[in-house]
């Protein structure tokens, strides 16, 4: 049968009479929920500029037992948690500061931060099962800048937070942080090849080099508490760092190759150190028929 009118176009959370051919064998389902989303823009001044998000979403789900949701943009504050919407945040133009103006074309500063609560529910909605809180700075400070002579650089840090309590039973619960840091320059060049030859008619070849070289540093932690009262107790613990130079050379359009070293170190909890040593080299030939 088909729906009513009604709840086709949301006036009722009522679907009407339905049959069902496979009593005992198809238990049926019903969903329903809403959401809210709400976005703004701020120019602080001229190179500053904020934007802002919230998001509020409610869902439910109803089988044999009810289940269902709360979503919503927070910022975490200590040991609390409030509704506060999202921001980013662009600096651009800091490159026309006198004694960057002779270095620097260009020079952006960035700041961003995303939370929300994820609150699960059974039965009735104030019988709460679990509760997830994050928190990411990505990044924290960021900076971007492209200076004289084609060479580029950036540089992020970035630190993200989560926190899952179980509500039920023991009300154990489990807390992940993450920092990492990342580090890369660039380097092209484009030039051409003349060669001297009547029966090449000086023919010029073109060629590029493309150099760069990134850092990468994080830290892992999880953490574990059993009981409500009781306190967290690190439970793993990954810190990584490596760094990669790498060059690519293009002979022409169709021949380029390039050598890259990687070297770097590892130290788990549980597994204790390792060594981080990579060396690769790649030729690519582009052949085309006709």
């Amino acid at each position: 049968d088909v729906p009513s009118f009604d709840f086709q176009i949301g006036r009722s959370t009522d679907p009407g009479p339905i049959e069902n051919l496979n009593v005992g064998s198809n238990r049926g389902s019903f969903n329903s929920g809403y959401s809210i989303d709400a976005s703004s823009g701020l120019d602080i001044s001229a190179k500053v500029k904020m934007t802002l998000k919230y998001n509020y979403d409610n869902s439910q789900n109803e089988t044999t037992v009810t289940t269902g949701s709360i979503t919503e943009t927070r910022w975490r504050l200590g040991e609390s948690d409030i509704p506060f919407p999202n921001w980013t945040v662009r600096w651009s133009g800091l490159e026309k500061l006198k004694f960057l103006k002779n270095f620097v074309q260009r020079i952006t500063l960035e700041h961003g931060r995303t939370g929300r609560s994820v609150s699960k529910w059974q039965d009735t909605t104030d019988n709460f099962t679990n509760k997830t809180i994050t928190s990411d700075f990505r990044p924290l400070v960021g900076v971007t800048i492209t200076w004289r002579g084609n060479i580029s650089s950036t540089i992020a840090y970035d630190k993200s937070f989560s926190e899952t309590v179980n509500l039920r039973g023991s009300s154990s619960a489990t807390r992940k942080s993450r920092n990492d840091i990342s580090a890369s320059i660039t380097y092209a060049k484009s030039g051409g090849l003349r060669i001297p030859l009547p029966f090449l008619k000086n023919k010029v070849i073109r060629n590029n080099i493309d150099f760069s070289m990134n850092f990468n540093k994080s830290l892992n932690i999880s953490e574990q508490r059993k009981g409500q009262e009781g306190e967290f107790q690190e439970w793993t613990r990954n810190e990584k760092w490596s760094l990669t130079p790498r060059m690519t050379y293009s002979f022409s359009s169709t021949v380029r190759g390039g050598v890259h070293f990687e070297f770097g170190k590892t130290k788990n909890k549980l597994l204790g150190e390792t060594k981080i040593t990579e060396f690769g080299m790649n030729v690519n030939i582009q052949i085309a028929g006709r």
